[in-house]
């Protein structure tokens, strides 16, 4: 995510809910209904000011003396969920929607410290405001680390919450051994700063210092395009960025092609489709009601299960959720959900990634191609295909012999192949080289027994030296090289016994 700060409600939500006004004199609390039922409590406060506590203790409102011109119906109730980026949470709603005060009112949360993340400082924790999706921290908050309870002004009703993040630069965990940092900046930003935007009334865009890793420019201090730059630099020492300028998350996904990754479209189960492998780049944006894109947010494939893709990232909940955040995965649809399923704020468009990268291991067993090639004419480079048999002879192929792609009756597949080519090919995900190309069996589907694996010259020219990995789960079991120079060439690369 590039300029904004992005924060994950931990203890208690408010969520603004639409009701109307009463108009009157000046008083205070004239009466009260409560009920356990949401935690609900409902008043009228006036000119005099007035308090509402919620009947758990949880949640209160001070408004003070000519805070209100009038008497106003105020009501607190807890609710299940909320549209914002976080984790689920309980969410309170004030009523009514967008009411606002003539001097500041006083909000309170109790919070519960067992929530916090490992080694937390209760002291980070601030009140913070709902706003397109976000939540924007309240600077001026203060905590009661004896009763445990936060407190903040605030000039009026919109989604209120408790929120915790980890001071800039806090290490969060790391992925690979490349660490994750916190980017919290809470200092306001001046009006001469380059990143300052009347469109920010809270001051949450921010300039920071370029980092390096022995000499190489991985971007800005502790944003999301930092991380995976420098993950990418680190771990495959392959460089992502491009000129100045063209660095932003929101513009990743179109120049994918120059930074030399290959783009998988969310949903895809088409041919061309694949489903996220570890250290994948997911791309996230968000657009405003008139389709314009105006942010976006880059992430690390890190784990993938049945039902759930992991990402380590910077620059969202800025605590150590960062360094592995769990997002919902559809394995049938290839559908990745985005944070919280927050259907009102970023979208997955899809994922990237660098050719000739063993995704690693998936299912019961797997098997991983990847080749690279010298002397071709052809741009992408010729097309080489993997074979694997199962224990009763039934063959997948990316050269589509036996059961092709799969599936064969027992749930095996290759999930991706890649055709190699020319030029026209390029940017169509199944034809620009390299591989992966990979064959596996869903957990508790694989036969037991003796698979036989190999690799065919399909198309093309060219000398290549190719690698295939053989998983049990996700562990590496096996690695196999060699080299083909004549198209048609198929040969047996081994054996495993499962």
């Amino acid at each position: 995510m590039k300029k904004l700060i992005g924060v994950v409600v931990l203890a208690i939500a408010l969520f603004a809910v639409v009701m109307g006004c009463s108009k009157g004199g000046g008083s205070n609390v004239v009466s009260n209904v409560v009920s356990n039922d949401n935690d609900l409590v409902t008043g009228v406060i006036g000119a005099n000011g007035g308090t509402l506590t919620t009947p758990s203790g949880n949640t209160s409102l001070d408004v003070p003396v000519g805070a209100l011109s009038g008497n106003i119906v105020i009501s607190v109730s807890q609710n299940e969920s909320s549209d914002t980026i976080g984790p689920p949470q309980i969410v309170y709603s004030f009523y009514p929607d967008g009411l606002t005060f003539n001097t500041p009112a006083t909000v309170t949360f109790k919070y519960n410290p067992d929530y916090l993340p490992s080694g937390a400082d209760e002291t980070n924790l601030k009140v913070a405001y709902e706003s397109n999706g976000q939540w924007i921290p309240v600077l001026e908050s203060t905590v009661n680390t004896v009763n445990h309870s936060v407190s903040a002004p605030i000039t009026h009703f919109s989604g209120n919450g408790v929120v915790y993040y980890d001071p800039l630069g806090a290490i969060e965990g790391d992925f690979n051994g490349v660490v994750v940092y916190s980017n919290n900046h809470s200092a306001p930003t001046p009006i001469t700063n380059l990143y300052y935007s009347v469109d920010d009334p809270h001051y949450l865009y921010h300039e920071g210092p370029a980092h390096y890793e022995n000499g190489y420019v991985t971007g800005e201090e502790w944003q999301c395009v930092e991380y995976v730059s420098r993950y990418y630099w680190l771990v495959y020492n392959y460089n992502v960025l491009l000129t100045p300028g063209l660095n932003d998350a929101t513009n990743f996904w179109d120049t994918a092609i120059q930074r030399g990754l290959k783009t998988y479209l969310n949903e895809d189960t088409t041919l061309g489709g694949s489903k996220p492998n570890q250290g994948d780049i997911v791309v996230f944006e968000k657009k405003d009601n008139a389709g314009n894109v105006i942010a976006g947010h880059i992430a690390i494939v890190r784990q993938i299960t049945a039902d759930n893709v992991y990402v380590a990232h910077q620059n969202w909940s800025l605590n150590s959720k960062d360094a592995n955040t769990q997002l919902n995965y559809h394995n049938s649809t290839n559908y990745l959900e985005t944070f919280n399923n927050d259907k009102s704020a970023y979208k997955v468009i899809g994922w990237l990634r660098l050719g000739g990268i063993d995704p690693g291991g998936i299912g019961d067993i797997s098997f991983s191609l990847i080749w690279s090639w010298s002397n071709s004419s052809r741009v992408s480079g010729p097309d080489i295909d993997l074979w694997v048999e199962d224990p009763l002879g039934q063959t997948l192929s990316s050269s589509r012999d036996g059961y092709g792609l799969g599936p064969t009756p027992e749930g095996g597949i290759i999930d991706y192949d890649d055709q190699g080519g020319n030029d026209p090919c390029m940017g169509n995900p199944w034809c620009d080289g390299g591989g992966p190309e990979r064959a596996y069996w869903p957990n508790g589907q694989s036969l037991s027994g003796t698979y036989i694996y190999g690799v065919r010259y399909f198309a093309g020219d060219g000398t290549v030296d190719y690698t295939i990995n053989v998983y049990k789960n996700s562990s590496l079991i096996s690695t196999r090289t060699g080299a083909l120079i004549s198209p048609g060439e198929k040969i047996t690369v081994d054996t495993i016994t499962k």
